[in-house]
């Protein structure tokens, strides 16, 4: 009689087909790893864990409406997770495969059959790392997961691969802190007992909320400090020099919001002289130099030449002369010839350089479209055009030029009136209805709307208004660059904060590991902020409970500010520092255990 068995050539190994050493192996890991299941308390910790940081990560992206709010508020997320409930798991975890056994002496007595010590330390290693894996991946995992239904739901793409890349980064983040924390803990416990070592890593937790002050309290006491040029140089606070710094760093790394458009309006007043620069600021500069900087935006087909007539009846009141008498004077002399008869004004507007609209931008033009999208953004940060209008209404003339074929006629007459600028007209116009007061230009309700309409144009006010900003970084720039600083107790008390910083952040590990951190994060392009003179907020984007990358004003030999700027903390030598320590902890445990009479 034949047994019917299935012979197959390649039949799966099961534990018990394995070598008997390999077996044993396996044993050892996953009683380890046992001891770390059957714990309430680390279950208790993991669900915790778990659902703070989804509950938490929901939160912040329903209630942000940029990534560059929800990257503040993140950070709390990775103090709660990386500084506290990882430290907590991983202090758990080596406690029940190192400190327990090598304080009850059970740590040779997992098995029958002996092992030498180090083999068993080792495969308690990788069952700890197992076990940790488990945990940074089930926070994550549900993150990412969370982070996609939310994507589907409220369809931002660009928000959410910068949430996939955030936690991408805080993944290799946490690896690198789970490395030095696990051998410094497991060395810890060769050295020290459970007790000494819980406490030790529960100070750390603790300091960790802290890690970021020093850096929040030096920045807060030195930004404020005023810096003197000598030579005319003026005065300026820290918090400007360091934007000024920043704002030419950042544009060269494309870091500043509308790259395109920002860098070539920089670059072509970075070759024009502090006075000039000056002058266009004050405005007062030339007609040759304000031709010279509209051909410029016409070289970024931003302008186009324009001709434009508008008509205005029933004029009572117009400031100015025609044929050198009072237009008032001639409204009078109307009315008296015949008091239903309409005094009329043909106003002729003529432009080689007259901006395009918005309608007339081109959205495949790489410039056009950021144009296009700093009009949004502005849009989106003003109450409403007409109040931006009025807060930038005495900058209308500075990017203004008209040619000769500006005139106006009156009562249809023949003679051509040139010695007069639209702008101011429609500037005295515009201030008086907004502001609700008489006006020295009274016509008809349709000339003042096509008025409006014509100088009413978001393209020209927002680029005015970036010029304005940047022209500032650009004078400002010059400044360091050619003026030195006086040595006066101002610049003493910064040169003390910052030698007292830099001690600081030298053996500050807390630090260290805030700044390993906020350096992996990618942020939004800064940009300036509205309805303020030429300032990027470069801390809008910082949470004051962290530490970020920063830089000392360095004078050289000639008492002149150094602009290349050479930050307090190399992070990467700050990585390999970490990692040599890491691996010398890992030495040291294993020397000592490998010593240690266990009984």
């Amino acid at each position: 009689m034949k047994n019917n068995v299935s012979h197959n050539p390649h039949p799966q190994r099961s534990q018990s087909q394995l070598p008997p050493r390999q077996r044993a192996f396996w044993a050892i890991i996953s009683f380890a790893i046992f001891k770390v299941t059957k714990s309430i308390t680390i279950w208790v910790l993991m669900l915790l864990a778990v659902l703070l940081f989804n509950a938490f990560l929901v939160t912040l992206l329903i209630i942000s409406p940029t990534y560059s709010n929800f990257i503040v508020n993140f950070q709390y997320e990775v103090i709660i997770f990386s500084n506290i409930f990882l430290l907590i798991f991983i202090l758990l975890g080596a406690i029940k495969f190192y400190g327990r056994e090598l304080e009850d002496g059970t740590y040779l007595l997992l098995i029958s059959k002996p092992y030498h010590r180090l083999t068993i330390f080792f495969l308690k290693l990788l069952a700890l790392w197992i076990c940790l894996a488990f945990f940074i991946g089930l926070i994550l995992l549900t993150g990412y997961l969370i982070s996609l239904v939310v994507y589907h739901v409220s369809l931002k793409p660009i928000f959410y691969l910068q949430i996939l890349k955030l936690l991408v980064n805080l993944l290799k983040y946490t690896m690198m802190l789970s490395f030095l924390a696990v051998n410094g803990i497991i060395c810890a416990l060769s050295i020290f007992s459970s007790q000494i070592v819980i406490l030790i890593v529960t100070i750390f937790c603790s300091l960790f909320l802290l890690g970021g002050l020093p850096y929040s309290l030096i920045s807060t006491l030195s930004n404020n400090i005023e810096i003197t040029f000598t030579d005319g140089g003026g005065t300026y606070p820290v918090s400007r020099l360091r934007e000024t710094i920043l704002f030419v760093e950042d544009l060269q790394d494309n870091k500043i919001a509308n790259p395109v458009l920002t860098k070539k309006i920089y670059d072509f007043y970075a070759q024009d002289s502090p006075s000039d620069l000056q002058a266009i600021i004050n405005g007062t500069d030339s007609n040759l130099l304000k031709k010279n900087r509209l051909l410029f935006y016409q070289s970024l087909g931003l302008t186009k030449k324009i001709t434009v007539t508008f008509h205005a009846n029933k004029i009572t009141s117009w400031l100015g002369t025609y044929k050198n008498q009072n237009i008032n004077d001639i409204i009078s002399a109307d009315q008296k010839a015949s008091p239903s008869r309409d005094t009329t004004l043909d106003l002729t507007l003529g432009s080689d350089y007259g901006f395009k609209t918005s309608q007339e931008l081109n959205s495949h033009n790489v410039i056009d479209q950021e144009l296009l999208n700093l009009i949004a953004s502005t849009k989106a940060q003003t109450p409403n055009w007409d109040y931006y209008y009025h807060y930038y209404l005495n900058n209308t003339n500075s990017l203004m030029l008209f040619n000769d074929n500006t005139y106006f006629t009156i009562d249809n007459l023949s003679y051509q009136e040139k010695n007069i600028n639209p702008a101011n007209i429609f500037k005295a116009i515009f201030s008086s209805n907004y502001e609700h007061v008489s006006s020295q230009y009274l016509a008809s309700p349709d000339f003042i709307q096509s008025l409006d309409h014509y100088f009413k144009n978001p393209v020209f006010y927002v680029v005015k208004t970036l010029e304005d900003n940047i022209l500032q970084k650009v004078y400002d720039y010059k400044i360091l660059q050619l003026a030195t600083v006086k040595i006066n107790q101002d610049w003493k008390k910064y040169q003390n904060l910052t030698t007292v910083y830099q001690l600081i952040t030298k053996f500050n590990l807390l630090e260290h590991w805030n700044q390993i951190w906020t350096t992996m994060i990618s942020y939004e392009p800064y940009q300036f902020q509205p309805f303020a003179n030429s300032f990027i907020d470069f801390d809008s984007q910082k949470n004051k409970l962290m530490s970020y990358q920063d830089f000392p004003l360095v004078l050289d030999a000639q008492h002149k500010i150094i602009l290349q700027t050479k930050n307090y903390l190399k992070i990467k030598t700050l990585i390999y520092l970490y990692l040599a320590i890491s691996i010398c902890c890992l030495l040291l445990a294993i020397i000592i255990i490998a010593r240690k009479s266990i009984t």
